[in-house]
């Protein structure tokens, strides 16, 4: 048993545990209104897995949506992505030349449709899912079997590029000539 096949199996399972959850608060409202004094009918229920390790999938799974605690707090913490030079001053972390690269919000607040939109499209998965593509391998394993392999594979040297366009454009590295 792979560990890709004991991660679906969990998820697969988590999910089920969520969509009962639901539909137990959605039976016995009463247990939502005796804990938080308001009627469960009046709000739209979103199932959601938080990993506290950074695993994400875009959209639902199974029906109910999948994000790490990581990239969710990031979303919560600030609207930007921001891109930089960090260094190492005299032992201590250093961040310089700060530019806005990318905004997750829609507007100055977070809003619900914010949150869905970070389920729907992790902004941590965007440039994986763009450098990624299908691959195939054939391999004999007799003469008269063969397996094909399929895996997702990430071009990280046209990501790399890609980001350092970004990060020239924004004007990021300037800060390195001026020390």
């Amino acid at each position: 048993m792979t560990r890709a096949y004991q991660k679906k199996q969990f998820l697969e399972e988590t999910s089920a545990q969520v969509k009962r959850l639901v539909n137990g608060l959605k039976k016995y409202p009463e247990v939502f209104a005796e804990h938080f004094g308001e009627d469960i009918n009046d709000y739209e229920i979103i199932p959601v897995i938080m990993n506290n390790l950074p695993i994400s999938i875009p959209g639902e799974f199974n029906g109910v949506y999948i994000t790490d605690s990581s990239a969710f707090s990031r979303l919560i913490k600030s609207r930007y992505i921001n891109a930089g030079v960090i260094g190492n001053e005299n032992g201590f972390i250093t961040r310089k030349n700060l530019k806005h690269a990318f905004s997750m919000w829609e507007g100055d607040k977070l809003s619900a449709k914010d949150i869905l939109n970070h389920f729907n499209n992790p902004v941590q998965l965007q440039d994986f899912i763009k450098y990624s593509s299908l691959k195939q391998y054939p391999m004999r394993v007799s003469k008269e079997s063969m397996f094909i392999n399929s895996l997702f594979e990430t071009d990280y040297d046209a990501m790399s590029k890609n980001h350092e366009s970004i990060m020239k454009n924004l004007q990021v590295f300037n800060c390195i000539s001026n020390n």
